[in-house]
């Protein structure tokens, strides 16, 4: 993989999804992140850092849950793609917490069973919700704000 430049303004990874952190120059910078196929179970903590990020790709991953505020502080976030997951199965309260800029979460073709009440709220610029092919999907209390 070629170098990374100082002045990145966007990043596409998957392999080398262990080397982001918050010490790089271009860190902050990042509006795009590409993790799609990335052998990760979990959400990177060092997320919540980029604060210039706008479209996140954790497709076709193997994260089993979306924990409570692993989004927060991300407030340019317009598109999270969270599709082909087969191993998510749980999106807890607050997952998408405090999100004012997005848009478009894709949830398709993942295998939930569980979506806790929480889940949507306070996000006032949703306007594509993708959860299609979900067959076991359990909306507990789902509200959407």
């Amino acid at each position: 993989m070629e170098p990374l430049k100082e002045n990145l303004k966007s990043s596409y990874y998957t392999e080398e999804y262990d080397k982001i952190t918050e010490n790089h120059p271009w860190y902050k910078k990042i509006t795009k992140l590409d993790l799609c196929g990335a052998k990760i179970e979990k959400i990177p903590e060092s997320l919540r850092y980029m604060h210039s990020l706008i479209k996140l790709d954790l497709s076709d991953t193997r994260i089993t849950e979306i924990k409570s505020g692993i989004f927060t502080n991300l407030p340019k976030l317009k598109e999270l793609n969270l599709s082909w997951n087969e191993s998510l199965t749980t999106l807890h309260a607050k997952a998408f917490h405090n999100l004012p800029s997005l848009e478009k979460i894709d949830l398709s073709s993942t295998i939930l069973t569980e979506i806790n009440d929480g889940v949507f709220v306070n996000l006032p610029n949703l306007k594509e919700l993708y959860i299609s092919t979900n067959s076991q999907c359990l909306a507990v209390g789902l509200t959407l704000h």
